[in-house]
């Protein structure tokens, strides 16, 4: 789900369907499509973007009142299944939406949501790491295709996470990606959603997974590196994280929340 300015939250469901609630109490909903929702970005002035499983964009104008699809010339962008999106105003680019999609493929807009390009994910061959070798990972077109499930925006940079624990950052709007190694100990464990947060002069990308694996990123502030290390939470499966009032939160299967102390850390 995302949450815009004039109290305004939309909520992604299965079969295409969409929930707006002003109050966060009472909630109204519109099938939009026929697949399931899988994610919501909202860009100001009332724009707001859903990605369905499909390959369906939609748009909405008037804070989600309606919704219309976006098309290319009466196609969809593309067949693969949309994992996620984000926005930001990345410093090379402006305002852009960026989505992630099964196979490797990346989308991202510079006119909030109406055009699109496509970008591939750099695919790489399994690394093997020893405690005293510095990872080496040979770059091709033979390595095993990723599934990005999730986005997200900060420090002028989008982060995705995909479902073979690989952690994609782009510095240049979407427009390109490179890999990060994050260390064996999250090695091979599937990523599921990712998040961005800042407060007391700290920033961090943090990334949940399966069995409650957790990737905690700080950021460096002058060069935006990001230093990953890993927890664990003893829950099954983590599915989603978001910032807010200082502090991330984390939700998933078997009605698992856990969430994080204030910042700082």
């Amino acid at each position: 789900m995302a949450f815009g300015d004039n109290g305004v939250a939309i909520a992604g469901a299965d079969k295409g369907f969409i929930y707006r609630s002003t109050d966060g109490i009472s909630w109204s909903g519109q099938q939009v499509g026929n697949n399931s929702v899988n994610g919501i970005a909202y860009a100001g002035n009332g724009v707001f973007l859903a990605v369905e499983s499909g390959g369906h964009i939609f748009r909405s104008t008037n804070y989600g009142l309606t919704w219309a699809e976006q098309l290319n010339s009466g196609q969809l962008w593309t067949a693969h299944d949309l994992t996620g999106v984000a926005f930001g105003y990345s410093s090379t680019l402006g305002a852009v939406f960026v989505i992630v999609a099964t196979g490797g493929q990346t989308l991202y807009s510079t006119d909030y949501g109406v055009t699109w390009d496509f970008v591939d994910l750099i695919q790489y061959f399994p690394c093997e790491v020893s405690p005293y070798d510095t990872p080496q990972c040979t770059v091709g077109p033979l390595g095993p295709a990723v599934n990005p499930q999730g986005v997200t925006f900060g420090h002028d940079e989008f982060v995705a996470v995909a479902d073979t624990g690989a952690v994609f950052v782009s510095k240049d709007g979407g427009q390109s990606w490179a890999w990060t190694f994050v260390g064996p100990a999250a090695a091979a464990v599937p990523l599921q959603g990712v998040a961005y947060g800042s407060g007391s002069n700290e920033e961090y990308f943090v990334a949940v997974g399966k069995n409650g694996v957790t990737l905690i990123g700080p950021v460096d502030p002058l060069t935006g590196a990001i230093s990953w290390y890993s927890t664990s939470f003893p829950t099954t499966y983590l599915r989603g994280v978001t910032f807010g009032e200082n502090k991330f939160a984390a939700v998933g299967y078997g009605a698992s929340i856990v969430q994080s102390k204030p910042l700082p850390w």
